[in-house]
């Protein structure tokens, strides 16, 4: 189980690193040595970021809520509803469903 302070330290990293090629290195550095790591890490990488899918990113959240202890979770929960309110992530769900939409018509 990934714990609280592990938790932190990934968003430490997601943030340190965001929209760099170092992010992308961490990440499959963690698919070897700490798989379980894997998404949360991804998805604080999509909250630091300006292009991420919002239904991948709340999958990626779902995946890393699976993988915590109860102190972590409420961490993650409180970090993913603090992200939902960004304007980033109003503008991404509006782009995508406007995209969705002109694929559909």
């Amino acid at each position: 189980m990934i714990t609280l302070e592990q938790l932190l330290a990934l968003w430490d990293c997601a943030k340190a690193s965001a929209n760099t090629d170092a992010a992308c290195r961490f990440s499959r550095y963690l698919s070897v040595a700490e798989p379980r790591s894997v998404m949360l890490f991804d998805f604080f990488r999509d909250t630091f970021s300006d292009d991420f899918v919002p239904f991948y990113a709340y999958k990626k959240y779902e995946s890393a809520l699976a993988e915590c202890d109860e102190e972590a979770k409420d961490e993650l929960t409180r970090l993913n509803n603090e992200f939902m309110r960004t304007d980033a992530y109003e503008r991404q769900v509006e782009y995508y469903n406007r995209k969705h939409q002109m694929r559909t018509k």
